[in-house]
């Protein structure tokens, strides 16, 4: 007892050496009762603890303001690899995956991310575990090796990430758009890195140049922290000073400032780029002052809000009225402190790139309003007016992504607004809104235009791309700077779906779990509470399952041109409801249409009202016909150029369930469908089926009586075809190999071992098994022999079978040896297994129940755990418990005797798929 007393002493007295400053009065959400605090270590360390004790994660993140825009001009791309370094050895823990092996076999996982400004890394864990695994991720900052060893195989790991992306449209533009921007700017450089430019060179080995950048870059001022836990906030400062007071101060260097991010040549121009896969796009870019410590005000907020809404008078509605574009979005697209930058980007059609002047024409329209018209302030109280709502009913983030994004946010707000900052519009100032207008010109514009058919003279660096860039012509500026006034333009009115409705429903104890209110002629409605949630919110989901979904190739197509058409004619009305927290969607599946409705309860019947109307009687012309065949045509066409691994897994997926059509079916339809076939599918679709519907969250039962009959008013009379389920099939262990198709020549491989029973002892046995299996296949086929980029597994549960999925990409080798090498791994972990202790075992049954025992964080979530259930038959809603209960049961014996029966076995159900190049 004594020596427990000292040991506490020594901690606060540590504590109180290392302790610069402290600030607890944090604003918060009203709807966030955590406990929180800030304080700043002795080193400039700046650190934000969070105290929740009903998580069931916790987290930590720590976020370097520096990223690939430090790299030095002659080793590009080493930001990025040093952040794969960290993980292979520290001081305290030499050994490569330690870090990643801890984490898995305590229900934790980790990333990082390497930005222009920022390196985030970030984990979770079992909050038992939390203090051991911050240990761990701690010595990271302060003593990595750096070992010698690793430093060739991961710069061949890097090599491999380089060429997984190397097809990527977004990667490829984006290389286009460093080329034109100032070479001096940081902005263009190369950030991925490769076999080309992590090398030894003049300047020093690799090794001596990660010790470099890392002791350059790597000190505790230019570092922000956030470790979340159970334990009380003075416990949660203890571990952070004493984890983190070693890492290192620095003097900090003084700020250089950045030279201009383009330079004349780079504005008024027009560059033209060929994409990888067929898509066209539209992007007028400007160059303004920055914003970035305007974050009270938000003045590119608002132009976001209107060059960028969807509804009535939109830029958006009047082009896609006009056939023209797609889609739409407006944002910056860069911002920091030397400048920002604005882009309005397009998804265009064919017509849309015969006519894209005209479209930046009706962009530079609304522009010019705006110049002309400051915005009302009425548009500010309506927008404060959200921003409010959403913060006072924020639900919490999954720990792991809440610690990663606010450790990034204490680089730009004050430490006691960092969670509210994002959420501010403290006042209006439409003169900051003008200035940023002012730099909405046709001469300060750089235009992107993407189509397959471009004529290109170029050919940008790393990725290949084809481009050609050109000053814009006088009369093209002139034009657009003096556009005339277009009809139909406008902006937006007040919004009709601000929620103004905040009662709360009184949960009642019987309706904690679904429970099936209507059963009958065809339809079920199911209603529940929220045992973990008190907010004004709610999710409706239903289920119209109709025989004819996808009982042919032609009739699962479609079902497709169906939903397609209904989204893209209810896009105007909804989009407002969308940003008044309101969502919808409305998606195929396997056997059916499932519309999904969730956000404030206020209102949401207004919504589903012209879903089901537009859904169930809309009437579609032979012009919108078109335009949806053309869109899925090249979606289907974009899903066969995906990486070769995606292609194994959608063959997969085609193999276990029915029906299933690959894309390459559905192209093979498309084109002889008419309007005729539409008309006759939509009235088919509705004669027999089965409507099945959950509401869930802040409802009573009467109200969701209400909602359902919503759906019944717009729906014709229709015959009961009871619930539809999708087919799981049993693997056919005499033809175990199977071929999916690729374009790109990278081997994928994925192996899939089925369960030979969906008993709950064996889907826990599988779920332990491919937990004790994640690390040592990841270790050994990535990082040891250096297989590809994409390794994984995991488990695949469906409703009547369970398996394991192990799964790799590689430039380097055949599919045939890749695939030797899994079973080379697989033959072998049966060693492994074996040599297992029996407190290793139980460690990974812990981090596998740890995950399922998890509860929701929000309710959305809640209510997508019970309408799975229904959507299995669980409705007894035991399932999970059961998964736990069998999983408490396991011992290594068990394990060893799945492993047998299932994964190396005779009678084994295995499926061994390779990809194949086209």
């Amino acid at each position: 007892m004594i020596r427990n007393i000292w040991v506490i002493f020594f901690m606060i007295m540590t504590s109180s050496c290392a302790l610069q400053t402290t600030t607890t009065n944090i604003v918060q959400s009203p709807n966030d009762t955590r406990d929180v605090a800030a304080l700043t270590l002795d080193n400039g360390l700046e650190i934000l603890v969070i105290s929740d004790p009903d998580t069931d994660k916790a987290a930590a993140a720590m976020d370097i303001n520096a990223g690939s825009f430090h790299d030095p001009n002659h080793t590009q791309g080493l930001a990025h690899f040093l952040e794969h370094m960290l993980f292979l050895g520290t001081d305290k823990y030499p050994v490569a995956g330690d870090y990643e092996k801890f984490l898995t076999a305590h229900g934790g996982h980790h990333n990082a991310f390497t930005a222009g400004e920022h390196t985030n890394y970030f984990f979770d864990v079992d909050p038992d575990h939390f203090e051991q695994a911050l240990d761990r991720f701690s010595r990271f900052f302060v003593a990595p090796t750096m070992d010698s060893e690793f430093i060739d195989r991961e710069r061949h790991a890097v090599d491999s990430e380089y060429h997984l992306k190397i097809n990527d449209d977004w990667r490829r533009l984006y290389q286009v758009i460093k080329e034109n921007v100032n070479p001096e700017h940081p902005y263009a450089k190369f950030s991925v890195g490769n076999l080309e430019t992590l090398v030894d060179s003049d300047e020093g080995t690799l090794r001596e140049k990660l010790l470099s950048f890392y002791q350059s870059h790597y000190y505790a001022q230019n570092m922000r922290l956030v470790i979340l836990g159970q334990e009380p906030l003075e416990q949660l400062k203890s571990l952070a000073i004493n984890k983190f007071s070693e890492v290192p101060a620095a003097d900090q260097p003084e700020t250089t400032p950045k030279p201009p991010l383009w330079l004349k040549d780079n504005k008024g121009i027009e560059i033209t780029t060929v994409p990888y896969k067929e898509q066209r796009q539209l992007q007028l870019s400007f160059v303004t002052p920055p914003t970035k410590h305007l974050w009270q005000t938000k003045p590119s907020h608002y132009l976001s809000h209107i060059i960028g809404h969807e509804g009535n008078g939109s830029i958006h509605s009047y082009l896609k009225n006009q056939g023209l574009i797609d889609w739409l979005s407006a944002g910056q697209s860069y911002n920091s402190d030397d400048a920002a930058v604005f882009s309005i980007t397009m998804g265009l059609t064919p017509t849309g790139v015969e006519q894209y002047q005209t479209i930046v024409t009706v962009v530079f329209d609304m522009i010019n309003k705006l110049q002309a018209h400051p915005i009302e302030e009425w548009i500010y109280d309506e927008l404060r007016s959200l921003s409010e709502v959403d913060f006072r009913f924020k639900e919490k983030s999954d720990p792991i992504h809440e610690v990663s994004r606010l450790a990034t946010n204490l680089h730009q707000y004050p430490a006691n607004k960092v969670f509210a900052a994002p959420y501010r519009l403290e006042k209006f100032v439409p003169e900051q809104i003008q200035e940023l207008l002012e730099s909405f010109r046709p001469d300060n514009m750089q235009l992107v235009l993407t189509y397959p058919e471009a004529q290109t003279s170029e050919e940008a660096k790393w990725y290949s791309t084809p481009y050609s860039a050109s000053q814009l012509a006088p009369e093209s500026i002139a034009a657009w700077t003096n556009s005339e006034k277009i009809e139909g333009i406008y902006l937006p009115h007040p919004n009709p779906f601000v929620p103004e409705q905040f009662d709360i429903v009184e949960s009642q104890q019987d309706f904690l779990k679904p429970q099936k209110v209507v059963d009958d002629s065809g339809v079920e409605l199911w209603m529940s509470h929220s045992s973990h949630f008190s907010l004004p919110k709610q999710t409706l989901f239903a289920h119209l399952s109709s025989p004819i979904t996808s009982n042919t190739v032609e009739n699962g197509a479609l079902a497709w041109i169906l939903v397609e058409l209904t989204n893209d004619a209810l896009n105007t009305f909804s989009y407002p409801a969308q940003i008044a927290g309101l969502n919808y969607s409305l998606a195929k599946d396997y056997t059916g249409i499932k519309v999904q409705v969730d956000g404030y309860s206020d209102k949401q019947s207004l919504l589903l009202r012209n879903i089901m109307k537009t859904f169930v009687t809309g009437e579609f012309s032979s012009e919108q016909l078109s335009i949806i065949k053309d869109k899925l045509r090249r979606r289907w066409e974009n899903t066969v150029r995906q990486p070769p691994y995606h292609q194994t897994q959608r063959k997969l997926y085609q193999t276990l369930y029915s029906p299933t059509w690959l894309a390459t079916e559905y192209l093979s339809v498309l084109p002889d469908i008419s309007l005729d076939d539409l008309i006759s599918y939509q009235q088919d679709f509705f004669k027999q089926m089965h409507l099945r519907l959950l509401v869930h969250g802040n409802t009573t039962k009467q109200q969701a009586l209400t909602l359902k009959q919503v759906m019944l008013a717009e729906l014709p009379d229709f015959r009961d075809s009871g619930y539809l389920a999708p087919t799981d099939n049993i693997i056919d262990t005499e033809n175990p190999l199977r071929y999916a198709p690729a374009t790109q020549p990278d081997a994928a491989v994925l192996h899939y071992y089925q369960s030979q029973n969906n008993s709950y002892a064996d889907i826990a046995a599988g779920l332990v098994l491919q937990r004790m299996i994640k690390s040592p296949f990841y270790t050994q086929l990535r990082t040891t022999e250096q297989l590809g980029y994409v390794v994984y597994s995991a488990p695949m549960t469906t409703q009547h079978t369970n398996g394991l999925i192990l799964g790799i990409q590689s430039s380097a080798y055949s599919a045939e040896h890749v695939s030797e090498r899994v079973n080379h791994f697989i033959d072998k972990f049966e060693t492994t297994i074996k040599e297992t202790d029996e407190q290793d075992v139980k460690r990974y049954i812990q981090s596998v129940l740890s995950d399922l025992e998890q509860e929701p964080v929000r309710l959305s979530e809640e209510a997508d755990r019970f309408w799975h259930s229904i959507t299995l038959d669980d409705i007894e809603f035991i399932r999970r418990e059961s998964i736990i209960n069998a999983v408490q049961q396991l011992d290594l014996s068990a394990i060893i005797s799945y492993y047998n029966q299932n994964i190396k076995g005779n009678s084994q159900r295995k499926l061994i798929i390779h990809s194949r190049s086209m």
